[in-house]
C-alpha cells in the first residue's frame, strides 16, 4: 500500500463535520424524551413499611381453560353467549365492541362469598399508547353476571415500571352476546382508589403438563412455569353499583331478564378492580415483530417469546423502544438481539447480558463476572463529550448496527475493535464487537480501563464510516485525507495486505486531545482532579506510540546514537507517557534512574474497581 501523507487538521476538521452532518449536529448529553402529560398518582407505601394488618387481596392468576375445569357451570355460561368458540389464538372477539380478550391470563378475585371477579386483557387491532383496557366479568353467586370494560391510563418510568393515573378510571357496561351476556341496567361509579398489598397465586402451565395444573416444575425448566405466590403492593380501584337495578338473571326457559332485581345481583357492591397489564407489553412486541402483513424475514420464536414474559420492567421499555423507532426491521432485530441477551440462560434468577435500548449497546453476558468494570466501561461510553458522542449517535441512528461489548482471554491487547461488522442471520443485524482483555480488565485502574473503552469506540466509529459509505463522496472516490483508512479496509476485506491497524492507529493521532477531553469529563464525574496533560498521555496508547506522528512528537531518544550508545539516556517526555501508561495498564508504581541523575516516578493515579459490588 501506498501511504499518503495525513493531512491530519484537515482529516480532523472534516470527520467532525461528518459527526455533525450525519447526526443533524445532535451534540445534547440530554435524549429529548417524549413529553407525556404526568398522571395524578398517590404515594405508594414501600413494601417494608407496610401494615401487614391492613387489608390484601388473595387473587389468582390462571388461565381461561383451568377456570372452565375447575367451573363447568360458568363455562356453559360462556359458551352459550358466545358466538364462536375459543380461537388457537387464544382470543374471543367482540364484534361490537372491536376487542379482543387473552385467555392465556385471567386475574380471579374472590371479593366475598357472593361475587368473584374474573379479569382478562383486552387487545385491539391498533393500539392507543398508555392506555390499559380489562374486561371484568363479575359472576355473583345467586346466577347473576355483568361484564364491564374498565379503561385506566398509565406512564412508563425510566425504569420501565407502570405508573398508572389514580384519579381515573373509565367504565363501560357490556352488553355483548360475543363475549359473556351483561345483565344490569346501570354502571358503576369510582369510589376510591388505594395501595393494597396483594399477592397472586400463580398456577404452572405448560406443555407438559395440564393447563393450569399445579406441578412441581423447577424455574431452569424449557416445559413449564411452576406456581408460585408473590405478594406486592398495587392500586385498587374500587367501583360500586351504588343505585342500580341488579345485575340480571336468566329465566328458566333461557330468555334473559335484563332488568331482574333478584338478591345479592349487584346492588351496593364494593368491588376492587386490580388493573391487568400482564403479558399486554409481550403480545405488543410480539404482534409488532410477527405481523403477518410484513414481509422482512424478523421472526421471533416460541422460545424467544417466553422469555419475553419473564423480563418484568424490560419488556415494557422494549415496547417502548419499538414505538419511538415505529417498529422498524432494524428495531425488531435489535429486540431478538436483546431478548437473547438478556435470557436467563444459567438459571441464576438474572439475566444473562445488558442492553442500552437508546445507544443498540449489548454488554455480553461475559461481564457479569465484573459489575463494577461493566459500570466503568459504561460511563465512559455515556461521557457528555463531541466524541463520545458521536459514537453514541451513530450506533443509535442505524438500528441495523449495533455495538457489543465483551470479556475476552484470547487476544493480546488491552482491546481489540473487530475490523469489519459482523452478520448475525439470527436477528439480521450486523454487530461491531470491542473485546477487552480479561486480565487486563482485572489489574488496569478505572482511568485505564475508560481510555481503552474511548479508544475502541474510535476504532468502532471508523469501521462503521466506512461500512455505511461516508468516507466516500458522491463520485465514491474516499473523501481528502481518508484515502488510506478506505483503501485499508477495502484491501482488508478482499484479502489483501492492508496494514489496516496502522492506517487506523496512524489517523487516531488526529483525536489525542478529543479522547482526553472524554476521559478527562469522565474522570472529573469521579472526582478527579488531575491535569489535562495527563489525560493526554494516557491516550498516548498501545500502536499509536509506533506512528510516526507520535515518533516525531516524542522520540525515544533525542540523540539518535544513543540509542547504541547510552541506551538508558531516553527522552524524559517519552519515558513519562510510556510509564504513565504502564502506572494504570498494571496498578502499580514505575521508577526510572535516569543518567540525567533524576529519579522518575509515576504512580497510579487511577483505582482499580472492585470485583464486585459495591463498586468503588
Amino acid at each position: 500500500m501506498n501511504f499518503k501523507a495525513p493531512k491530519h487538521q484537515s482529516t480532523k476538521l472534516l470527520f467532525k463535520f461528518l459527526i455533525g452532518t450525519i447526526f443533524l449536529f445532535n451534540y445534547n448529553c440530554q435524549e429529548e424524551d417524549i413529553i407525556i402529560p404526568e398522571a395524578d398518582t398517590t404515594e405508594i407505601t414501600t413494601p417494608s413499611t407496610i401494615d401487614n394488618t391492613q387489608a390484601r387481596y388473595n387473587v389468582t392468576i390462571t388461565n381461561w381453560e383451568r377456570i372452565k375445569n375447575d367451573n363447568p357451570k360458568l363455562e356453559e355460561k360462556v359458551n352459550k353467549y358466545s358466538l364462536s368458540s375459543i380461537t388457537t389464538n387464544s382470543r374471543t372477539t367482540s364484534e361490537t365492541y372491536g376487542f379482543s380478550i387473552d385467555e392465556t391470563r385471567v386475574q380471579i378475585i374472590e371479593i366475598d362469598s357472593s361475587l368473584t371477579t374474573y379479569t382478562f386483557l383486552v387487545e385491539r387491532d391498533i393500539y392507543t399508547p398508555n392506555v390499559l383496557e380489562n374486561y371484568v366479568f363479575k359472576n355473583f353467586t345467586n346466577g347473576t353476571y355483568k361484564q364491564l370494560l374498565l379503561t385506566y391510563n398509565y406512564t412508563v418510568s425510566e425504569d420501565g415500571s407502570v405508573v398508572f393515573d389514580t384519579n381515573y378510571l373509565g367504565i363501560e357496561v357490556i352488553e355483548d352476546e360475543n363475549l359473556i351476556v351483561a345483565r344490569g341496567s346501570c354502571g358503576p361509579e369510582l369510589v376510591d382508589t388505594t395501595q393494597n398489598l396483594t399477592c397472586w397465586d400463580v398456577h404452572c402451565t405448560g406443555d407438559s403438563h395440564p393447563v393450569g395444573e399445579q406441578c412441581g416444575c423447577t424455574s431452569a425448566s424449557n416445559t413449564c412455569t411452576p406456581a408460585y405466590v408473590e405478594c406486592s403492593l398495587q392500586t385498587i380501584y374500587t367501583t360500586t353499583d351504588t343505585n342500580c337495578g341488579g345485575g340480571g338473571s336468566e329465566n328458566p326457559n333461557g330468555t334473559s331478564n335484563p332488568y331482574g332485581t333478584p338478591s345479592g345481583g349487584g346492588n351496593n357492591n364494593p368491588t376492587p378492580n386490580i388493573p391487568l397489564i400482564d403479558l399486554m407489553f409481550s403480545n405488543l412486541i410480539k404482534a409488532c415483530i410477527n405481523d403477518p402483513d410484513d414481509t422482512d424475514d424478523v421472526i421471533m420464536s416460541d422460545e424467544q417469546f417466553n422469555v419475553l414474559t419473564t423480563l418484568g420492567n424490560q419488556t415494557n421499555l422494549i415496547n417502548s423502544y419499538l414505538n419511538e423507532n415505529l417498529c422498524s426491521v432494524e428495531a425488531q432485530a435489535f429486540t431478538l438481539l436483546a431478548i437473547d441477551t438478556l435470557a436467563d440462560n444459567d438459571g441464576d434468577g438474572q439475566p444473562d447480558g445488558e442492553v442500552d435500548f437508546e445507544e443498540n449497546i449489548i454488554y455480553d453476558n461475559s461481564l457479569n463476572n465484573y459489575p463494577c468494570h461493566k459500570l466503568v466501561i459504561q460511563n465512559a461510553v455515556g461521557v457528555c463529550s463531541p466524541l463520545t458522542q458521536g459514537v453514541l449517535n451513530a450506533f443509535e441512528t442505524n438500528d441495523g448496527t449495533n455495538l457489543i461489548f465483551e470479556v475476552s482471554n484470547s487476544i493480546s491487547g488491552n482491546g481489540n475493535t473487530s475490523s469489519s461488522s459482523v452478520y448475525d442471520p439470527n436477528t439480521s443485524t450486523c454487530n461491531i464487537t470491542i473485546r477487552i482483555r480479561q486480565s487486563y480488565l482485572e489489574n488496569a485502574t478505572d482511568l485505564s480501563i475508560a481510555r481503552t473503552v474511548i479508544h475502541e469506540s474510535l476504532h468502532a466509529m471508523f469501521v462503521y464510516m466506512f461500512e455505511e459509505g461516508l468516507l466516500n463522496s458522491s463520485d465514491g472516490t474516499p473523501l481528502d485525507g481518508f484515502e488510506n483508512l478506505v483503501e485499508a479496509h477495502i484491501n482488508y476485506l478482499g484479502g489483501l495486505p492492508s496494514n489496516l491497524g496502522v492506517v487506523h492507529h496512524t489517523l487516531m493521532t488526529d483525536f489525542v486531545e478529543d479522547m482526553a477531553t472524554s476521559l478527562s469529563i469522565y474522570a472529573s464525574s469521579l472526582g478527579y482532579t488531575n491535569s489535562f496533560n495527563f489525560y493526554k498521555n494516557l491516550c498516548w496508547s498501545g500502536a499509536m506510540l509506533n506512528t510516526p506522528t507520535f515518533q516525531s512528537l516524542y522520540p525515544q531518544y533525542l540523540n539518535p546514537s544513543d540509542a547504541t550508545n547510552n541506551p538508558s539516556n531516553v527522552n524524559p517526555s517519552w519515558l513519562n507517557i510510556v510509564n504513565t501508561n504502564a502506572a494504570e495498564q498494571d496498578n502499580s508504581t514505575y521508577t526510572f534512574a535516569h543518567p540525567n541523575g533524576t529519579t522518575y516516578t509515576n504512580s497510579p493515579l487511577g483505582n482499580a474497581p472492585n470485583l464486585n459490588h459495591p463498586c468503588n
